[in-house]
C-alpha cells in the first residue's frame, strides 16, 4: 500500500478493492490470477471500479483480449493502469487498419498483415506477452516480422543471453532495425563514451538504444570532449568513462546534460553555433565505425543461424 505513495490513494484501495475485485470475478477472472493481479497493480484497486477496471477492461476486451489476458497485460505493466482510458491507443489501431484500405496514403498493409504480425509475436513471445508488447508499443506491428526476428539473432550476437527476455521488459527498441548503421552508430557511442558493453546497454539500458537523434548524440558527446579538453590528464583519468553523468542525463534532457559537466546554457549555444550537428570528429568516428561492427555482428548472427537450422 506504501508503494501507492499518495494517502488518499491508499484510502481508496481499501475503500473500492472488494467492488473492483468482485466486478473482476464477474468477468471470469480466477482467484490466483486476481491475486497476482493486486500485488502488482493496486492502482487498479484504488478507484471504483465504473471508474477506472470496468472501462479498461472493457476496452481491451473489445479488440479480442479475454478478461485473463488484459489482467495478465496489467501485471506485467502496472503502470498502464495510471490510464483512464486506452481508447486513443485503440483508435490509432482502428485508424491504421482504415486507412490501409486507402491505396493513396499513410499506412500500407492490410488488416490481414496486422493479423499476421500480431501472430507471429504470439507465437515467438507467448500470446499474453504478444497482448503486453502491442499495448505498451503498437508500433510493434509497424514493421515487418523479419526486422524483429532477425533483431533476435543480432542481440545474441551481441552477447545477449535472452534476447526475448529483453524485448519483453522493454519492447520500445522491437520496430527498430538493430543492424541498420544509424542504430549501430549510436550504440557504438554510448558504448564509447559510458564504458559499457553491448551487452550491458541491451540487459539494462535498452530504452536508451532509441532514445535521441544520432546527430544530437554526436554533438553532444562532441561537446563532452571539448570539456574534458580543459582538465589535465590525471584529472581525466580520474574521472574513468568519458562521460560522467547518467545516460538518462545525456539522452533526456539537454539540462541535465550540462548539469552533469558542470556546463552553461550559454557554453552550450556558443559551441553549438559554431560546431553544425552531422558533423566534426565524434560523428566520423561513429559513421566510420558502424560499417566494420554490422559485418561483424551479422556474420555472427549467420553462424548463429546456422547452428539453430542444424538442430
Amino acid at each position: 500500500m506504501s508503494k501507492l505513495g499518495s494517502i488518499a490513494r491508499q484510502q481508496g484501495v481499501l475503500l473500492h478493492a472488494a467492488a473492483v475485485a468482485a466486478h473482476l470475478r464477474g468477468l471470469g477472472l480466477k482467484q490466483q490470477l486476481l491475486e497476482q493481479l493486486f500485488v502488482r497493480c493496486l492502482e487498479l484497486f484504488s478507484r471504483p471500479p465504473k471508474d477506472r477496471a470496468e472501462g479498461l477492461f472493457s476496452e481491451l476486451m473489445s479488440i479480442g483480449l479475454t478478461a485473463a489476458e488484459a489482467a495478465r497485460c496489467f501485471v506485467a505493466c502496472p503502470g498502464a493502469a495510471q490510464s483512464i482510458s486506452f481508447s486513443g491507443i485503440i483508435a490509432v489501431a482502428d485508424e491504421m487498419m482504415s486507412r490501409s484500405q486507402d491505396s493513396g496514403r499513410g499506412v500500407n498493409y492490410s488488416q490481414d498483415t496486422l493479423r499476421r504480425r500480431a501472430a507471429a509475436l504470439a507465437e515467438e513471445f507467448g500470446r499474453d506477452e504478444a497482448a503486453s508488447i502491442v499495448m505498451r508499443n503498437l508500433m510493434a506491428l509497424d514493421c515487418d516480422t523479419s526486422v524483429w526476428q532477425r533483431n533476435l539473432h543480432y542481440m545474441a550476437a551481441c552477447g545477449v543471453g535472452n534476447a526475448r527476455a529483453v524485448l519483453l521488459k522493454n519492447p520500445r527498441p522491437i520496430p527498430y532495425d538493430h543492424a541498420a548503421p544509424d542504430f549501430v552508430a549510436r550504440r557504438l557511442l554510448l558504448q564509447r563514451y559510458t564504458g559499457l558493453s553491448a551487452r550491458q546497454l541491451y540487459q539494462q539500458h535498452a530504452c536508451y538504444l532509441t532514445e535521441m537523434n544520432l546527430k544530437q548524440l554526436a554533438l553532444q558527446l562532441q561537446y563532452v570532449e571539448h570539456q574534458l579538453s580543459s582538465l589535465g590528464d590525471g584529472q581525466q583519468q580520474a574521472r574513468g568513462t568519458a562521460w560522467p553523468g547518467t545516460l538518462r542525463q545525456l539522452t533526456r534532457n539537454l539540462e541535465g546534460f550540462l548539469a552533469a559537466l558542470g556546463g552553461s546554457q550559454q557554453e552550450w549555444d556558443v559551441f553549438a553555433a559554431a560546431h553544425s550537428a552531422g558533423s566534426g570528429p565524434v560523428w566520423e568516428w561513429a559513421q566510420e565505425a558502424a560499417g566494420p561492427e554490422v559485418q561483424r555482428r551479422l556474420a555472427c548472427c549467420l553462424v548463429s543461424y546456422g547452428r539453430q537450422r542444424l538442430t
